[in-house]
């Protein structure tokens, strides 16, 4: 029957696909893993090590936000590389899961210790921390959507 057989070749296709970006998003959930520690380490050993953070209010911990940054950067890139990698109608999930799958890494593995008397915002910028490689896969995967759509048509002239 033919109708059958273009109804297996169709599914198959499919598995095809998302065997491919199942494996897509594997392989750059060991990069992000190798890649995410490296990085901070060499990037706070440039800017961070040795300095000392001073400031006014509890809500503006330099420190906090030079952690915040780092994660938005550096998985707004790795959302934009996988965004261009993954073969998919419902891309951004496939995008958005890696920065899931990161911070239930750091929620699970984190060990923060806080004396009792704490501020909130010791806390916000603390947990607050674990939304952003979410935060950055997003804007990994939107910004460029963001960007393309508010771009210029060029304009054809046509002669008479």
């Amino acid at each position: 029957h033919p109708a059958r057989r273009s109804l297996i070749l169709v599914v198959r296709c499919q598995m095809q696909k998302h065997i491919k970006n199942a494996l897509t998003l594997c392989v750059a959930i060991v990069v992000v893993w190798v890649a995410v520690p490296v990085a901070r380490h060499y990037l706070f050993d440039a800017f961070i090590s040795g300095r000392t953070f001073s400031s006014t209010s509890e809500w503006r911990d330099t420190l906090s936000i030079l952690s915040w940054f780092f994660y938005i950067s550096i998985f707004t890139l790795f959302g934009f590389i996988l965004s261009r990698l993954i073969n998919s109608t419902r891309r951004w999930l496939w995008v958005v899961s890696l920065g899931v799958i990161f911070t239930l890494y750091l929620a699970l593995f984190s060990r923060n210790y806080f004396f009792q008397g704490v501020s909130f915002a010791t806390y916000f910028w603390v947990y607050g921390l674990y939304a952003m490689p979410v935060l950055g896969a997003s804007l990994g995967y939107f910004l460029p959507v963001m960007v393309s759509r508010r771009a210029p048509r060029h304009l054809t002239t046509q002669s008479s």
